[in-house]
């Protein structure tokens, strides 16, 4: 054996705490625990997460059923794709799915409709990180298509940070925090007013605490590491 990892629970709990205890009471938390929770084995500290957090972040549908099948019914956002023949899956099981190509919106809505329920996603705005995401100057005719498609509930809006653990500079941090704010006064002038709004993953969290907005997205912070 080349390497051994030992869990300690209890120490998961207060990693999840200590966070609580920097944000404001009314902050919800999402622990991530994709890749197999770091590395960490998802079976072995999901339960100990979803003790503590409000929500749970994965990255595959086969995460989230991993979740399902283990028992844990907190929300769970999935924040990478899906297959397009697997988002009957994300449905029925009332997964969040994180959007930002409209195929997979209208793949959701029909889902939906088959279904006879709602979709609830995320929309993920491109700011910086140049990963995945709505560019903003796609974003008015994003929404606008989107609007179109019945069954879906917009839910959440999101961003990712670049380089946010960067303390020296922060510049760039900044102004995705400014373009995601354009982002979300686009949203509202549609009449799109998500209740879950995202963008501080473990960094942000603790070094911008404007950026936590309405939720706080921790992902290697949950197993005790800094970023």
């Amino acid at each position: 054996m080349l390497t051994w990892v030992e869990i300690d629970a209890s120490a998961i709990r207060a990693n999840i705490d200590a966070f609580r205890a920097i944000t404001p009471a009314q902050m919800a938390v999402m622990a991530v625990v994709k890749a197999n929770a770091y590395g960490h084995g998802l079976e072995t500290t999901a339960p100990a997460v979803a003790d503590r957090a409000d929500w749970l972040g994965v990255n595959t549908i086969d995460e989230a059923m991993t979740l399902y099948r283990m028992g844990v019914r907190k929300p769970v956002a999935i924040l990478g794709f899906t297959e397009l023949d697997r988002v009957q899956e994300v449905v029925l099981q009332g997964f969040r799915q994180v959007v930002y190509r409209l195929d997979v919106a209208a793949a959701l809505s029909r889902a939906a409709e088959w279904v006879g329920g709602m979709a609830h996603i995320h929309l993920k705005i491109e700011t910086g990180t140049n990963r995945q995401g709505i560019a903003l100057k796609d974003l008015p005719e994003f929404i606008e298509q989107l609007r179109a498609l019945p069954g879906l509930n917009v839910e959440g809006v999101y961003t990712h940070f670049a380089n946010i653990e960067d303390t020296l500079d922060p510049s760039y941090a900044k102004t995705q925090l400014q373009r995601f704010r354009k982002a979300r006064s686009i949203l509202e002038k549609a009449g799109i007013r998500p209740p879950h709004i995202h963008a501080a993953a473990t960094a942000g969290t603790l070094l911008y605490p404007d950026a936590g907005f309405t939720m706080i997205r921790i992902g290697i912070g949950t197993y005790g590491v800094w970023p």
